[in-house]
C-alpha cells in the first residue's frame, strides 16, 4: 500500500513558510493590541487556514468583533463579508 507523502514537488514549501512567518508576525501585533485574547488571536488563523467555520461566542463588550476584523482587515479580506448572528435568550 503507497502511502500518500506531502513533498516540496507537490507544494510550494517556500511560499507555505513565507505566509506562516507573515501569519505570525501578524498574530503577534494583535497580541500586543489585544493581550488577553491571546488564545483566540491562534485560533481564527488555523480556522482560516482549514477553511472551516469559527464560532466566537462571549459575554458582549469583550472585543470579539473588533478582533475578528482587525485580524481580517489585516489580512485584506473586507470585515462586511463576515456572517454575524446575535444569539440571546429570545434566539
Amino acid at each position: 500500500m503507497k502511502s500518500t507523502v506531502l513533498t516540496k514537488d507537490r507544494f510550494d514549501m517556500k511560499g507555505i513558510a513565507q505566509a506562516m512567518d507573515e501569519l505570525h508576525y501578524l498574530v503577534e501585533e494583535l497580541n500586543q493590541l489585544y493581550p488577553q485574547r491571546s488564545f483566540l488571536l491562534h485560533q481564527i488563523p488555523l480556522t482560516l487556514l482549514s477553511s472551516m467555520n469559527h464560532l466566537l461566542y462571549g459575554i458582549y463588550g469583550t472585543g470579539k468583533s473588533e478582533i475578528l476584523k482587525d485580524l481580517l482587515n489585516s489580512l485584506g479580506v473586507d470585515s462586511t463579508d463576515i456572517y454575524r448572528m446575535d444569539f440571546s435568550k429570545q434566539t
